[in-house]
């Protein structure tokens, strides 16, 4: 746990130093070594671009050779987890969306091995049953089919331990402008494969933004899978913060329940302070400490602390 405080407590002193070298318009070597990422991301960058031109050229019926300047990216992201009394554990993310402009942009090609989910933001749980994921790869149709109602499927196929899982998946959502400035996102996800069979994810959010600095949310989440046959319920009580342009602050709590081996009880409870510093507008890193009691361990208290560092390249 020391070590990774350490390593936290340089990564903050490596953003502060380049705000201060840039006010003294000196160059340290941690941000000409920024610079010199920034060329080679730069043309990592342009490269996805142009692939996912030829495939929109390809499956098009009026080729040419302009080089598109669409939303077409990779993001890679690889975080760092240390819990109370347990070794470190490190996890790769990532996630690349090829954007087609010439079929209107109502189709992406998309390699990842995050999970799909209905919640927008970066969320920590434990335990959650939909995490379990292997490389996944497919392609999957956007459409906005009114202002206020939009529709996504898709199809794929998973490749996890040398096995090739097709799969469908299709989701659509609706928002809802109430009054006193209160918004509602109701949204529905289905997913089915050969190995999990069918899955039904079902999320209600409230929010409100209260001005330029802060929002507030309450997300609500059902899961249900027809081989398990348990209802998973995940509540959570949010609020967002922006510090500055590249710093923001998200405050959670939450609980997850489930009638897995019981009648439906509350199985964990979860808070955690999630910080964000942009050090570029492709490159950031998280520092997320977190506090959880689990029933599985008799509602124990247990520390952790999670650090991220993510990456863009391309447009997102």
């Amino acid at each position: 746990m020391r070590i990774l405080l350490i390593l936290v407590f340089q990564v903050l002193l490596f953003s502060q130093s380049i705000e201060d070298n840039k006010s003294k318009k000196t160059s340290s070597f941690f941000e000409e070594s920024l610079q010199t990422g920034e060329s080679f991301r730069n043309y990592i960058s342009e490269r996805v671009v142009f692939f996912s031109t030829n495939i929109d050229n390809y499956l098009s019926d009026t080729p040419d050779d302009k080089i598109y300047n669409n939303q077409t990216y990779i993001h890679v992201e690889q975080s760092y987890d240390k819990q109370e009394n347990k070794n470190f554990e490190g996890a790769t993310k990532f996630r690349l969306r090829l954007k087609l402009p010439k079929l209107k942009e109502k189709y992406n090609l998309e390699i990842w091995n995050t999970k799909d989910s209905n919640d927008k933001t970066n969320d920590l749980r434990i335990d959650d049953p939909k995490n379990n994921q292997g490389v996944n790869a497919g392609i999957s149709y956007s459409d906005k089919l009114k202002e206020y109602l939009n529709f996504n499927s898709g199809v794929g196929i998973k490749v996890n331990l040398n096995r090739f899982e097709p799969f469908a998946k299709a989701s659509i959502s609706k928002q809802i402008n109430t009054s006193y400035n209160w918004i509602v996102d109701l949204s529905e996800r289905i997913y089915i494969s050969d190995k999990n069979g069918f899955d039904s994810t079902s999320s209600f959010e409230i929010y409100r933004i209260f001005s330029e600095i802060y929002k507030f949310s309450n997300y609500n989440e059902y899961y249900w899978n027809e081989q398990q046959r348990h209802d998973n319920f995940y509540n959570s009580l949010r609020i967002y913060q922006t510090l500055s342009d590249k710093a923001y602050l998200s405050y959670v709590v939450s609980t997850t329940s489930n009638n897995n081996d019981s009648e439906m009880q509350i199985k964990t409870y979860q808070g955690y302070i999630s910080y964000r510093y942009y050090i570029k507008k492709w490159l950031y890193y998280d520092v997320i400490p977190k506090y959880s009691r689990e029933r599985v361990n008799d509602f124990d208290s247990n520390f952790g602390i999670q650090v991220n560092l993510g990456i863009f390249f391309g447009k997102k």
